[in-house]
């Protein structure tokens, strides 16, 4: 998935479908990954699967966000771009973080709308939006990183607020 995810950017660069239907392999191939480390009982292989498999995903989340300021740099929208995507690649990873954290402290983390399979679904919308109407381009652009900015840091707050009451509460 993630060696497909190098790929995304290239293929924004081409046209949003071209972007679009490399997130769907790269996504697909990501969780069909997981899916087969589920199933795998060896420990000490999982424990490395697990963060090999969570590390190259913060890696797949950055070449589609990539992919995307691609698009706002042919719109000659490239600071605009700049402006709404480098705070959603901190959210985004952020929201992995956050989590890991406070499981590594000891609360689990149930919470939060925006996993990594609602982002990449949200992505895969904005894609095909893009693709379908070029000439809404702009409007489209700014209107999909404003949702994506604002949802991954939505999610990132309801972490944290539900991390610190567990934290917190703790004896």
């Amino acid at each position: 998935g993630a060696l497909v995810a190098l790929l995304v950017p290239l293929g924004f660069s081409l046209h949003p479908l071209a972007g679009l239907l490399l997130m769907l392999i790269s996504g697909s191939a990501d969780a069909l990954d997981g899916q087969l480390a589920r199933e795998g009982d060896d420990a000490p292989a999982s424990h490395w699967g697990a963060f090999l498999d969570s590390s190259l995903d913060r890696l797949s989340d950055g070449c589609y966000l990539l992919g995307f300021w691609l698009l706002f740099w042919q719109a000659d929208m490239a600071l605009t771009g700049a402006l709404f995507l480098w705070p959603a690649l901190v959210a985004t990873l952020m929201i992995s973080y956050v989590k890991a954290r406070g499981e590594a402290l000891g609360s689990n983390c149930p919470v939060g709308f925006m996993e990594r399979a609602a982002r990449i679904v949200l992505l895969c919308c904005w894609a095909l939006s893009l693709a379908l109407l070029p000439g809404a381009r702009q409007v489209l652009l700014i209107g999909g990183a404003l949702l994506y900015l604002g949802l991954t840091t939505a999610t990132v707050a309801q972490r944290i607020r539900y991390i610190g009451r567990r934290l917190t509460a703790a004896p």
